[in-house]
């Protein structure tokens, strides 16, 4: 099972499937069938065309004119199998079965067929709603709803386990509706409804929230319930994200009982059990979990959690244990709800105290419901806080409850939700807000102030010391890395701190690989440009969160917990060139530096980083990094991919010394014999003298005839080397490798090398040479000349063939543009693993380019 089809699951396992399912599939085999109906004479006991038990929805919209009832299957109403029929003259119509015996001990499948005919709007479906012992209805499923189905076909919701223990009945509806326009003709058609009962699976951690610390003792318990028969195996398995196998067991499933995984390692989880009974299909459940390092313990950072739209699944007391695991300093919280409750406000209290211990900064969302005389039209949005905050008596009234209780552990407070930009436009704004601010200086000077602002929209107009002290920045739709890291860049307001909320790509939307390298290439971004804070909103909605509604881990709560946790509280160094160029950044808080390195395609990196180095990816799995010998120096290999991977344990010295190197030639002539020379500077980045050697490390067709240059250099003071080189007649063309070793000491010996690249030649004339093999097995060469410059050149273009000699084609006369000559080599597999050079001479000119590629097999 690979990364993907891993998460497919644990998605799955969120949400009954619901689909119109191929007819192999059909019906589900296996179960006790609880109730079916297929519309034949013993369901029409009185012969009036409507099943007998069932009901009509009546009500706005659903008008009563609408033809319902059963008939045959043949048009001509001739005997012969029946079904329901629901014919359109507009609105929408459905048809509920009797109220069913339904329990939890069991999970349920609702099976239908399904028929229609001249749909253009409205959409067709099942659904199935559950009711409390006084049939009060506590929450309902339902399949997907479909438009053009002209050939019977059955729908299926589940198998699914309801989100709830507290039912005891059930009603199937068959319903059609218009979507944003209604039809005027269409016909649904249904036929053989079934509602199917099968053996459930419980399982749960010893944690509710299943986020376990290093070395927690994590316990699983399973029971199976609802078993019409013998007792059943059941097969439980952990298997990691990557969906290798971490441990399994089975055994009977008899009774309850307890499974301890052998889980040694951090990461995220999925523990899966299966049980074969009452079906020839496996039936299947699982959970998700996540082993995660210890809470570095730090006293800021800029990642948080925004629970600005409502509070967590998770009472307050596991919500503050989840809380401590998740890497994060702020929380957004609303607080003005259980003010009037004394329980409610107690726990409160305890909570924003708990958090303050724990150095997690609670911010305050006021978000008190609106007057009557406050509300706007049904055409404005539903969250208009701002309106609140024109009447001083109403909103003191609102508020004033919530800074009495909390002000001692609340010192950050945000009028409205993160969605709610109420206060844009508002008339008088600053005034109003110092106002507010001076208001909740009366409970504590440390108050601080902050509202919800669109990203797109120029901040507030205030005078030299606005009365906010941040913004809560939002953006519809979500700005991309690229965008977040230029609007972040184009400055901030004096005195206001910028506060990003960071929204995930949606579940139902994207795959996890993009989700997971979409959010952490986020919060690279927002935190290398300088966001204060940066919050990720709803962490437990089903479809944009880092949580299941549940209050357990989803796929990205890992990649969020390790990107916050390695990256908060640090300042942003800068990039350095890699041996083979992948793209990373660079972080340090106090003697620690971190990485974070990637690349479109795996690539190995190979240098000396420190003596401690560890690779962390964004699953929180820490392995040392492979170190080996390169002609006497330590070497570390990094493996660089796609998701972004956390190089820890650089070596400060190192890194800072990285950092200040300036290759301050870019570029050199293609100029055979002539002396050109290659210039670098260095400023001591550390307090320590240093003393030492550079020696410069060039291809090998290049002549250098001094590499090595003494290095003594104070504290502070800035180096320069220069080093004369020739080209030689093999020199090939565009970016090349050099690489500059240090071996120097200063408060101990260090040996390093700088990774850097030269441009050889002028940028106006640029050669490519690629291949490829044709159906005949021929090598087709392909090289093309590229001309920058506005004059017209000639060249002699030659490829060199091992053991075949050379092959001669010319360009003549190319102007702006390019020009490509093709080579074509016979018997291309005896040239596997050969490289062919191409050199192109200038005719009337000076100019030698060289390249040359590997032949691949």
């Amino acid at each position: 099972m690979n990364f993907a089809l891993t998460l497919l699951i644990l998605a799955a396992a969120a949400e009954p499937t619901t689909d119109v399912v191929d007819a192999a599939d059909a019906p589900f085999a296996g179960g006790t069938v609880v109730y079916e109906c297929d519309f034949e004479t013993q369901f029409d006991a009185n012969y009036d065309g409507w099943p007998d038990d069932w009901t009509r929805r009546r009500g706005p919209g659903y008008p009563q004119y609408l033809q319902i009832g059963i008939i045959p299957h043949d048009e001509q109403h001739t005997p012969g199998p029946h079904h329901l029929r629901i014919e359109l003259d507009g609105g929408a119509a459905q048809i509920n079965s009797p109220f069913l015996d339904v329990g939890p001990q069991h999970e349920y499948v609702v099976e239908a067929r399904l028929k229609t005919e001249r749909l253009k709007h409205n959409v067709a479906g099942i659904t199935l709603t559950l009711y409390d012992a006084n049939r009060k209805p506590v929450g309902s499923v339902s399949s997907n709803e479909f438009r053009d189905v002209p050939d019977w076909q059955p729908v299926r919701i589940g198998p699914f386990v309801p989100a709830t223990d507290d039912f005891r009945f059930a009603v199937i509806s068959l319903h059609l509706r218009p979507t944003e326009l209604a039809d005027l003709q269409g016909t649904a058609l249904f036929d053989d409804v079934r509602l199917v009962r099968l053996p459930r699976v419980h399982l749960r951690t010893n944690h509710p929230h299943h986020v376990f610390s290093t070395g927690d003792d994590i316990s699983v318990t399973c029971r199976i319930t609802g078993v019409d028969g013998p007792p059943p195996a059941v097969e439980l398995q952990s298997l990691d994200v990557d969906g290798q196998i971490v441990d399994e067991l089975t055994r009977p499933a008899n009774e309850a009982f307890t499974w301890q995984p052998q889980i040694t390692q951090n990461g995220f989880y999925e523990v899966r059990a299966r049980i074969y009974a009452a079906t020839p299909r496996a039936r299947q459940r699982q959970l998700s979990l996540a082993v995660v390092p210890p809470r570095t313990a730090r006293a800021n950072g800029e990642f948080g959690w925004s629970l600005a739209a409502g509070p967590a699944p998770l009472p307050l007391r596991q919500l503050a244990e989840l809380v401590e695991h998740a890497g994060i300093h702020w929380l957004k919280y609303p607080v003005v709800a259980d003010v009037d409750d004394p329980d409610k406000a107690a726990q409160l209290g305890w909570f924003a105290e708990r958090l303050f211990q724990d150095r997690v900064q609670i911010v305050g969302v006021l978000d008190p419901p609106l007057p009557p005389s406050a509300k706007k039209p049904r055409d404005r949005s539903a969250r208009q806080i701002g309106t609140l905050f024109t009447d001083a008596d109403a909103w003191r009234a609102a508020i004033d409850p919530s800074l009495t209780r909390l002000a001692l552990h609340v010192r950050w407070w945000q009028l409205g939700r993160d969605d709610d930009t109420s206060f844009l436009g508002l008339p008088h704004l600053e005034d109003r807000l110092r106002d507010v601010k001076q208001h909740l200086h009366e409970f504590s000077s440390n108050m601080r102030l902050g509202i919800a602002w669109p990203w797109l929209r120029e901040p507030p107009p205030s005078g030299p010391i606005p009365p906010w002290d941040f913004l809560a920045l939002t953006d519809a739709p979500p700005f991309t890395p690229p965008e977040l890291a230029a609007h972040l860049s184009a400055g901030s307001t004096p005195r206001t701190q910028r506060w990003v909320t960071l929204r995930p790509l949606a579940r139902d939307t994207y795959g996890a690989p993009d989700r997971t390298l979409d959010l952490v290439t986020r919060m690279i971004a927002a935190k290398r440009h300088g966001a204060s804070a940066i919050f990720l909103p709803e962490p437990f909605d089903e479809r944009l969160g880092v949580m299941h509604a549940d209050g357990t881990p989803a796929e990205l709560f890992l990649p969020w917990r390790t990107t916050a946790d390695l990256l908060a509280g640090t300042d942003y160094l800068g990039t350095i060139r890699l041996p083979n160029g992948s793209p990373n950044h660079i972080f340090a808080r106090g003697g620690q530096v971190v990485m974070v390195v990637s690349n479109e395609q795996p690539t190995t990196e190979r240098l000396f980083l420190g003596d401690a180095v560890q690779c962390v990816d964004v699953w929180g799995r820490t392995r040392p990094a492979p170190s080996s010998d390169d002609a006497g120096w330590t070497v570390q290999e990094i493996t660089a991919g796609p998701l972004p991977t956390f190089i820890t344990g650089l070596d400060p010295f190192v890194t800072r010394w990285r950092l200040a190197f300036q290759l301050e030639t870019q570029q050199l002539e293609v100029a055979l014999g002539r002396t050109q020379t290659v210039a670098c500077r260095l400023r001591n980045p550390t307090p320590l003298a240093a003393d030492g050697t550079l020696r410069l490390r060039v291809p090998a067709t290049w002549h250098l005839e001094n590499a090595v240059r003494r290095l003594q250099i104070s504290a502070d003071k800035t180096f320069t080397a220069t080093f004369p080189i020739q080209l030689g007649t093999n020199t090939n063309s565009g970016p090349q490798p050099v690489r500059f070793d240090f071996d120097i000491t200063s408060d101990h010996n260090y040996k390093f090398s700088v990774y850097d690249t030269l441009h050889v030649g002028l940028g106006d004339i640029e050669v490519k040479l690629n291949s490829h093999r044709d159906d005949r097995g021929d090598l087709i060469v392909e090289q093309t000349l590229v001309n920058h410059s506005d004059h017209p050149v000639h060249f002699n273009c030659i490829l060199f063939v091992p053991n075949r000699g050379r092959e001669w084609k010319s360009i003549r006369n190319l102007g702006p543009g390019q020009a490509t000559n093709t080579f074509v080599l016979r018997d291309a597999e005896k040239l596997t693993g050969q490289t062919l050079w191409l050199r192109a001479e200038e005719v009337g000119g000076e100019r030698i380019l060289n390249t040359n590629t590997v032949v691949s097999p």
